[in-house]
């Protein structure tokens, strides 16, 4: 038999291994994605709407796409419900925002260079990290653990 601290050695590290899993398993879930073209000839505005199903953080990215080297003059994005503006960039990147579940807009416009360019939209939820429910469920099943392999003279 194995002594008492060995055991409860490698109980704890099974229970780290077993958070990291956790912590590193989850992806982001992408809420709306879309490309579109704008011509040169009529510099313009994309307004489409999109749903959020679940409520939390979700980030907003802005690529140009165009195969113009030149790609756009100008190219900005934001997110806004029929009334609030979220969050916005006024270049091609990222930004975060929070949101509830209901009805968006991701307003994109541009100016492209040449005869026009193309942009990619993708709306996605950051994953949340482990909860502290998690941390404090592990502890209590290192305790519980260590409990049980106790000899039974040492139980109170």
């Amino acid at each position: 038999m194995q002594p008492l601290f060995t055991q409860s050695l490698r109980t704890l590290a099974g229970a780290v291994i077993f958070a990291c899993a956790i912590g590193t398993a989850q992806a982001s879930t992408i809420a709306y994605e879309t490309t579109g073209f704008i011509s040169s000839a009529s510099p313009g505005f994309f307004h489409p709407s999109f749903n959020i199903a679940t409520g939390g953080t979700y980030l907003a990215t802005l690529t140009d796409l165009s195969f113009n080297p030149l790609g756009f003059s100008a190219l900005m994005m934001s997110v806004s419900t029929s009334t609030i503006n979220l969050g916005s960039t006024s270049t091609p990147g990222s930004f975060s925002f929070t949101a509830g579940p209901g009805n968006y807009f991701a307003n994109v416009v541009g100016a492209p260079t040449g005869l026009g360019g193309i942009f990619g939209v993708q709306i996605s939820q950051v994953p949340l990290p482990p909860s502290l429910k998690v941390f404090l469920g592990g502890i209590a099943m290192l305790g519980f653990s260590a409990y049980r392999r106790l000899p039974q003279s040492h139980k109170g």
